[in-house]
């Protein structure tokens, strides 16, 4: 079972963490912290610079971000599978994802609160992210979000399962358990993208600038 709260290594150093409570063993005794904080959420930026910034957003002290991919072992009834661990809007980063993944994740697990969102489309919206991340890196995806979508979705971006209650909504409280199914070729291989990480989206960036700058020259905008 993986549990969300704060992470205290001392009386001012508190991170936002993940947790691994396992049936036989009790707590692992390492915890994934939050990478990527949400400014103004977690965090003030330049808080020592600007102060009066604490005014407008009052919020006591600074939480940390975490440096490590810190992988959680989910014990298997046949083997152990490495998670990675993504906490509430850290799936839209694909770099966080692809670390993990890089270290060794055989699996992406995704906790997010969703219940300031209210009943709108941005629970949806922001499980879409995770559909991105499950294709760029075949890696399952699961999602537990508190009153949002909480589901699974496979190595190719299919959502096989979402619990949702009996009207069809995911606005609610419960549980279920569902079964798995992992495409065995993608176990210990990485994509392209996994390997290479963004460097095409650069070359693409390069190419359109390129494109652009030839463009303007042919109109005349651009002289030799």
């Amino acid at each position: 079972m993986f549990a969300g709260a704060l992470a205290a290594e001392s009386d001012e150093v508190w991170y936002n963490g993940v947790y691994l409570i396992r049936p036989k063993w009790g707590m692992y005794p390492e915890y994934y912290a939050k990478r990527h904080l949400v400014p103004f959420g977690e965090y003030i930026p330049l808080r020592s610079v600007w102060p009066w910034i604490e005014k407008i957003v009052p919020i006591e002290g600074d939480l940390y971000p975490g440096e490590e991919v810190s992988l959680l072992p989910a014990s298997m009834p046949s083997r152990t599978v490495n998670i990675g661990t993504l906490i509430c809007y850290e799936d839209v980063f694909p770099s966080l994802a692809r670390k993990s993944t890089l270290e060794g994740a055989g699996m992406l697990f995704v906790a997010t609160n969703s219940a300031w969102y209210g009943q709108s489309a941005a629970s949806f919206q922001h499980m879409a992210h995770s559909v991105l991340r499950a294709v760029e890196n075949r890696r399952v995806v699961f999602r537990v979000g508190n009153d949002g979508w909480s589901g699974w979705i496979d190595e190719y971006g299919n959502v096989r399962d979402a619990l949702l209650d009996e009207e069809g909504k995911i606005w609610f409280s419960g549980g279920t358990t569902w079964k798995v199914d992992r495409d065995k070729r993608w176990k210990g291989r990485e994509t392209f993208y996994t390997q290479k990480g963004d460097w095409f989206v650069a070359v693409c960036w390069c190419a359109l600038l390129t494109a652009g700058l030839i463009a303007l020259r042919d109109k005349g905008v651009l002289k030799d």
